[in-house]
């Protein structure tokens, strides 16, 4: 009988941008007119990009391979930012975007990787 320590959860997340797996692009063609305008006080235009591969990879104690399963994760999404957003504070949809993109990936992993573990258990 397999305990949970039994097992090894290997992850390996691949960006294909150096700014990281998932950025805030600056859209400087719709910022600089905005700005010039309102001096400087309108809302600042981003997407959140995110643009990685995810790979997961489940082992047993002896190291020998149970399950693995790779994710392309693609996905663009517009965003404003306020004058108040600022510090740390302008990231957070990007991390709540890395978050949200993770635990899908994983739930998804896990629930195809406990599929061949019952069935060589019963």
């Amino acid at each position: 009988m397999m305990r949970a320590g039994d097992y090894r959860l290997q992850v390996e997340i691949l960006a294909h941008e150096n700014r990281g797996p998932v950025y805030l692009d600056y859209l400087m063609a719709i910022n600089l007119p905005k700005n010039l305008l309102t001096f400087g006080i309108a809302n600042e235009d981003f997407d959140i990009i995110a643009d990685f591969n995810v790979e997961y990879r489940l082992y047993d104690k002896n190291e020998r391979l149970l399950f693995s399963k790779d994710y392309a994760v693609k996905d663009s999404v517009p965003h404003q930012a306020g004058n108040f957003d600022f510090g740390n504070r302008i990231f957070l949809p990007a991390q709540n975007m890395m978050k949200k993109y993770l635990l899908l990936t994983m739930n998804d992993f896990f629930h195809h990787a406990s599929r061949p573990l019952l069935a060589a258990g019963s």
